[in-house]
């Protein structure tokens, strides 16, 4: 999902991600942008979708913690925080793949 706007390596250089109002970040270069230290929790809102930030205006990039939310369709209430459990993970695995690209 991340590819489009962000290129296979995480640079920036996706086929849409030029298109957009401000060009996709260099998901390479995170900690270099923060100091020399990768911000978990801060990468984790982002994606989830809990933190916006400013700078980018109306948020062009989507809520990821949302539309995998909605990929698990709950039958029963256990099901539901199955759901929410399966986002949790989709998210901490992306934080972590991002990390390994600094």
């Amino acid at each position: 999902h991340c590819a489009a706007c962000h290129g296979l390596e995480g640079r920036g250089d996706g086929p849409v991600g030029q298109m957009l109002k401000t060009p996709a970040p260099n998901l390479a270069m995170i900690a270099e942008r923060n100091g020399g230290k990768f911000p978990v929790q801060k990468i984790y809102d982002i994606i989830e979708g809990s933190s916006v930030i400013a700078a980018h205006g109306t948020r062009e990039m989507p809520l990821w913690g949302d539309r995998y939310r909605k990929m698990s369709k709950p039958v029963t209430p256990d099901q539901a925080n199955m759901g929410n459990e399966q986002a949790e993970m989709r998210i901490l695995s992306l934080v972590y793949y991002l990390g390994t690209l600094q």
